[in-house]
C-alpha cells in the first residue's frame, strides 16, 4: 500500500495527521504531500510520539519560514495533550542548527538518540 496523502498546504497536512493518528498502522511511514513540499511521518510502537522523519522544502520556498511556521503550528496543536514531538532525521545543516536554537512559547529542542525531541522548559 502506498502511503502517500496529498494536501494542500502545511497546516492541512498537520490537521489531516493528528485527526487520523489513531487509525494509521504501527511502525509504517505516511507521506504528505502539497505544493511547499512533503512531510514523512513514522508511526511508531509509541503513541505518545508523533514522529516527523523528514521534512522537505521545495527549493523556491526556501528561507521564508515555512519550517519554523510548520514545528510552531505543530508545537500549538499539541500543546496541553500527552504527545511527544520528535523530528527524527534532520538532513540538512541549517534545519540542525535551527533546532539546536529554536525556542518558542518555552518549548526548546533537545538532540537524543531517536532524534530531536521538544519540551517545555524556562528560556532564560
Amino acid at each position: 500500500m502506498n502511503n502517500i496523502i496529498i494536501c494542500n498546504d502545511f497546516t492541512q497536512i498537520i490537521e489531516h495527521y493528528l485527526n487520523n493518528f489513531d487509525l494509521y498502522e504501527k511502525c509504517k511511514k505516511y507521506s504528505y504531500i502539497c505544493i511547499y513540499g512533503s512531510i514523512e511521518f513514522f508511526k511508531s510502537n509509541d503513541i505518545k510520539k508523533i514522529i516527523v522523519h523528514e521534512i522537505y522544502i521545495e527549493e523556491q520556498f526556501r528561507r521564508i519560514g515555512l519550517c519554523s511556521n510548520f514545528i510552531k503550528y505543530f508545537i500549538d496543536k499539541l500543546n496541553g495533550t500527552n504527545k511527544i514531538f520528535v523530528i527524527q532525521s534532520v538532513l540538512s545543516k541549517i534545519l540542525y542548527e535551527y533546532l539546536l536554537r529554536f525556542n518558542y512559547n518555552e518549548y526548546k529542542f533537545f538532540l537524543k538518540k531517536d532524534g530531536f525531541v521538544i519540551k517545555k522548559c524556562k528560556i532564560n
